[in-house]
């Protein structure tokens, strides 16, 4: 790949990839690791407490995995086929990924085991794209009552190959603070969190907001081609209630840290705040004054939408001031964010330590704090 971040393809051990979560959530270790005075330190999750303030703003994702993995058979020819639906498009189309689409044509129904069926209505670059109409149930309660829980395919391929058990993948692959419906994919630095961690956060003064960003197609589409730069971005709904937007505002004017956890989260609040920045003196929120010669620069606050954000090289973050994350595959859009964050030159480290030190990577691997 022509690109200049020295570790974006880096080298991982298979045996560092976790196909299994840990038995409890915060017995993950934790990396914390400080942008200033460029350390590393290796900690437990449980101990993230000792990293946060009183007055610290914890920002995290409450979206919810469905089970939109779907198995059917093609009308024509009864060949078993699976589904992972992506996003609902609204008026009954319904975006998603399938196993030999490129075989599909425009109106093939795909049949499921309760009888239902959806319709091919048009193939779109790697996307299928499904009319829904003759569903007889509400879409979600559909997938909930047949489908499965996405689990990452590499997860399923691993667990094969070594003939791993079963995990309660349902509850595991679900942060405990999931909410709103909507993702095909667990905002995965929020796994880590269980109950006893929130409420010692608030006991110790840290606030706790949420906002919603449903991981699709956007979060894990590979970046392809010889320059990352020219990759773009799919859309995933987002929205912030304008209770956390004041939240937010306030905690700056404190002097106080916004804390994201995960690159969704992060997404979301960049995304709101993009055509503001706060001062570096007082904390107050100012218009960005950085567009076009001639060009309005009124500021536009969109508490709900489709974010496209793709955070990369020098990006100036204007809301998040701390960062947990998880450890990300080579060459995604997820290390890429970690690193224009944290810095090329400390994230290169940090993964080489991480390496070293024999952390677990990927979906159900272990965190880092980047303060």
């Amino acid at each position: 790949m022509n690109n200049k971040n020295p570790f974006f393809d880096y080298q991982l051990p298979e045996e560092l990839i976790a196909t299994q979560p840990l038995d409890e959530r915060d017995t993950s270790r934790l990396m914390v690791v400080d942008r200033k005075k460029q350390t590393i330190t290796d900690q437990c999750f449980k101990n993230i407490i000792d990293y946060l303030d009183a007055g610290d703003l914890l920002v995290l994702n409450n979206t919810k995995v469905i089970k939109a993995k779907l198995k059917g058979v093609r009308e024509k020819n009864k060949k078993e086929v699976e589904v992972l639906f992506l996003n609902d498009l609204g008026d009954y189309q319904l975006s998603g990924l399938i196993k030999g689409a490129s075989r599909l044509k425009p109106n093939e129904k795909i049949l499921f085991p309760d009888g239902s069926t959806i319709v091919v209505d048009e193939k779109k670059d790697e996307e299928v794209i499904f009319n829904y109409r003759s569903l007889k149930k509400e879409l979600f309660s559909w997938m909930e009552s047949i489908g499965e829980m996405p689990v990452p395919p590499y997860i399923e391929k691993k667990r094969k190959e070594s003939n791993q058990k079963e995990y309660d993948d349902p509850k595991r692959y679900q942060t405990v603070f999931a909410k709103e419906k909507g993702s095909v994919a667990a905002p995965t630095a929020g796994l880590h969190f269980t109950e006893n961690i929130l409420d010692d956060l608030r006991k110790k003064g840290v606030e706790i907001a949420t906002v919603t960003l449903h991981v699709g197609f956007g979060t894990f589409k590979p970046i392809r081609g010889e320059d990352y730069t020219e990759h773009v971005m799919e859309p995933e709904s987002y929205e912030m209630s304008q209770t956390v937007f004041k939240k937010i505002i306030e905690t700056k004017k404190e002097g106080k840290r916004v804390v994201a956890v995960g690159s969704t989260a992060t997404r979301t609040l960049e995304t709101v705040f993009k055509d503001f920045c706060f001062s570096k003196n007082s904390g107050e929120l100012l218009q960005d004054n950085q567009g076009k010669e001639g060009e309005s620069t009124a500021p536009r606050i969109e508490l709900s939408g489709k974010s496209s954000l793709y955070i990369y090289g020098e990006y100036d973050f204007k809301v998040v001031d701390s960062l947990i994350t998880n450890f990300h595959f080579p060459k995604t859009t997820l290390l890429l964010l970690v690193s224009s964050f944290a810095g090329e030159d400390i994230t290169g480290k940090a993964y080489d330590h991480a390496v070293k030190e024999k952390y677990r990577f990927f979906s159900y691997g272990d965190a880092m704090l980047i303060v």
